[in-house]
């Protein structure tokens, strides 16, 4: 339990710090950030985690009893199963995300250019759908073995590269910069999840 209550804190500690970022950008920066980083958490809450807690108890199960065998084929079926709906969402969310934006927030003080820009920063954020999603199942896996303690790790070591990609980033690219460091550092977490879990496995 320890590993896991000191993790959990850490999805919120990474947009405290883009937050801290998007501050010294320009006026209305944290308000785009936001908007497009919710937008970008549903299809992940929605197929990420959903899927990850589906297949959870069959991994408990399958390390319970030693057979690897149907862990690694219960993890691959998930996996993939992931792969596929999350990339679907992603490319869904990247095309409709100007008209989804601009009849859902558009109006009033949140003009033209805030749509586009928030669009433009969801565009990015929509790369890290499939990332995001597939680290809910990895991290699951690791659960199923009773080891919580490489995920939290892991995502350590993300929060810290993505924030870090974030400001870089953010000089040239603006509030854009951020999601695209969120996705450096996504990415990065879910391959050394996959191999880790890989080898554990």
């Amino acid at each position: 339990m320890a590993p896991k209550v000191i993790g959990h804190p850490i999805e919120q500690l990474t947009f405290l710090g883009f937050t801290a970022i998007a501050s010294t950008i320009s006026s209305g920066s944290i308000v785009i950030l936001n908007f497009a980083h919710n937008f970008q958490s549903m299809p992940i809450n929605t197929i990420g985690v959903t899927f990850a807690l589906t297949a959870f108890p069959l991994l408990a199960r399958a390390v319970s009893t030693e057979d690897k065998k149907v862990f690694r084929k219960e993890l691959s079926f998930a996996f993939y199963t992931i792969l596929l709906a999350s990339v679907v969402a992603a490319i869904l969310l990247y095309f409709l995300r100007q008209p989804l934006i601009a009849i859902l927030l558009g109006g009033g003080a949140f003009d033209t250019q805030a749509i586009g820009l928030t669009a433009t920063t969801l565009g990015v954020f929509a790369l890290s759908v499939p990332t995001e999603s597939l680290s809910q199942l990895l991290a699951r896996g690791f659960y199923a073995t009773k080891d919580s303690l490489t995920p939290v790790l892991v995502s350590i070591g993300s929060l810290v590269i993505a924030v870090v990609c974030a400001w870089v980033f953010s000089k040239t690219l603006g509030v854009p910069g951020l999601a695209w460091g969120y996705f450096v550092g996504s990415g990065l977490k879910t391959v050394l999840l996959y191999t880790l879990l890989h080898n554990k496995a």
